[in-house]
């Protein structure tokens, strides 16, 4: 029976030299079920920003779930994928004029802010937006601080409030974002009282306030998470139930990506160069490979993630056999800077042989450049029958299988053409 680990076994040691993302498409659906499960309160909105490849977004879009948008081409992508405008926020706090009068163009109304200067723009170029507050909060257990560059503070919601409504704006709600990789829960719940501080300023100020976006960075690796998803979510919900009851008649709506993209992909490399560098301690092994930080492995500075290297031997059972030696990962560019992993202790491999870094579906693909004239990975999908089942049923499924056409079938693998 096929599977991942048969897929890279094909794909390297033979005439494949290039490196190959694995895309799981499973694995969406997986995600989705078990964000409806912990989550049942919150609409999930599709963060395009964390794997923007067009049968990722049509597949999700046909399962229902609306986007979160922070460009006109990210927004055109998802309209392509057949989604109304009615199913976007345009979640950048600070957006350009030429970005609202677009926005204004197609009826594209939610959208976010964090300051007076924008309410002016909105206000000049966009006056019936729908208008959601974007406060700061505890960035202290996050991966991506994303506070330091977005968010009123508290001692702003007032006047920011007040001044919409001198303006005649709309706002209809608050959002925040605890940052990426949030491993607490305490964050969440800080951030959802603070939500329901400024709703009742809104509220007295006589906006109808209908929205909350609870942001993303939700993880959920067996690899990466320090805590549980359901342990997080459970204290979420208990929050929301809290501050923001059911009979509120609020819609609460959050902006996961690496949530359902994260674990999806994993990515192979082929190690082309090896050097051995001798001390008076111990040896260092520097190995090259065929991606690194310019490619696929931008979010290691990015996102402050190490990434963890898996040897791919021709024959697995070898690996026990070798021994461990403390090992540096560089990337294929002529910079110095490209360097996919530091100091680790791993079983000495050589040239010629294969490393698996797994959870590469997020900030991966889609943050890659062309410099130096790097290749990019090519790009290989596994689909289960169950998965081929499920995406036969889809409404949609006529431009899913328009996608799938462009890669050559054999035996549950898609390799693209």
């Amino acid at each position: 029976m096929t599977s991942i680990e048969s897929i890279i076994s094909a794909n390297t040691y033979g005439d494949n030299e290039n490196a190959f993302f694995i895309l799981n498409v499973e694995e969406l659906h997986i995600k989705h079920q078990k964000w409806l499960q912990c989550l049942p309160r919150v609409q999930p909105f599709y963060a395009v920003k964390a794997n923007n490849l067009k049968l990722i977004l049509k597949i999700l879009a046909n399962m229902g779930l609306g986007f979160d948008c922070s460009s006109q081409s990210e927004v055109e992508a998802v309209m392509d994928c057949g989604v109304s405008t009615d199913r976007m926020i345009f979640a950048n706090p600070c957006k350009s004029s030429a970005q609202l009068r677009y926005t204004q163009s197609i009826g594209l109304k939610l959208m976010t802010f964090d300051n007076e200067i924008e309410l002016t723009k909105v206000s000049a170029l966009y006056p019936n937006a729908q208008l959601v507050l974007r406060i700061k909060t505890d960035n202290t257990y996050s991966t991506s601080k994303l506070s330091l560059k977005f968010g009123a503070g508290v001692e702003e919601v007032e006047s920011l409030l007040c001044r919409a409504k001198c303006l005649g704006l709309n706002v209809v709600g608050i959002a925040f974002h605890v940052g990426s990789g949030c491993q607490k829960s305490e964050p969440y719940i800080d951030a959802i009282e603070k939500a329901r501080q400024a709703f009742d300023t809104g509220l007295s100020l006589g906006f109808n306030m209908t929205v909350l976006d609870i942001g993303g960075g939700f993880v959920d690796s067996p690899q990466l998470a320090k805590l549980p998803f359901e342990t997080i979510t459970s204290d979420i919900n208990r929050a929301l139930d809290r501050y923001f009851p059911l009979d509120s008649g609020l819609t609460i709506i959050a902006e996961p990506g690496r949530f359902y993209t994260m674990t999806a992909m994993d990515i192979c490399v082929q190690i082309t160069s090896k050097r051995v560098v001798l001390s008076d301690e111990e040896r260092l092994i520097m190995y090259y490979i065929n991606d690194g930080l310019y490619g696929s492995f931008s979010f290691v500075t990015t996102g402050h993630r190490l990434v963890q290297p898996f040897p791919v031997l021709k024959e697995p059972s070898d690996v026990e056999s070798r021994q461990k030696c403390l090992s540096v990962i560089w990337g294929p560019t002529c910079d110095s800077y490209d360097c996919v992993r530091t100091e680790h202790r791993m079983p000495e491999l050589f040239a010629g042989e294969w490393i698996r870094f797994k959870d590469m579906g997020s900030y991966s693909i889609c943050a890659a450049s062309a410099f130096n004239g790097m290749p990019a990975p090519k790009m290989i999908l596994f689909i289960t029958d169950l998965a081929y089942n499920w995406l036969e049923e889809m409404h949609n499924w006529t431009q899913i299988e328009s996608l799938l056409n462009n890669y050559k079938n054999c035996n549950n693998v898609l390799e693209l053409i």
